[in-house]
């Protein structure tokens, strides 16, 4: 029917971003249509696009933060605030690496529609929520 599209739903992670190109290129040879794509599990960035940068390059100013972590009255141990520290690097590094993901994505010229991360679990309430993104992109 025209009225018939195939809608693919994948991870901004490499293995998964392939196998998403391979199955629209596949779909497509084969004359039927894609719908979009929906990126699940997406992450947001927690720092500005500029700190993001230094940081997935590991230059984190850890005075910078200490001295602000202070003055929002937290204080950790010496361990715990290398922990910080590596886990800032390591998310990053991985929003970098989603963002490359997202640029192949982007290049086939099919609809995407974002989803967030669900960090407690799918209830009822979370479905709506997801709900509610979908219908803000156009989705109804």
């Amino acid at each position: 029917s025209d009225q018939t599209a195939i809608h693919l739903v994948t991870l901004l992670d490499a293995l998964p971003i392939q196998e998403t190109i391979a199955a629209i290129e596949e779909l497509e040879s084969l004359g039927l249509p894609i719908g979009s794509v929906i990126v699940n599990r997406n992450i947001p960035p927690f720092l500005p696009p500029e700190d993001l940068a230094k940081a997935a390059e590991g230059d984190i100013d850890a005075d910078a933060v200490r001295a602000g972590l202070s003055r929002a009255g937290i204080a950790l141990s010496d361990a715990d605030f290398a922990g910080l520290l590596t886990e800032t690097i390591e998310h990053a590094s991985r929003i970098r690496a989603r963002a490359e993901s997202a640029e192949q994505l982007d290049q086939l010229h099919v609809a995407r529609l974002d989803l967030p991360t669900i960090p407690d679990g799918v209830d009822l309430g979370s479905l709506y929520e997801l709900a509610e993104t979908l219908a803000q992109q156009g989705v109804r």
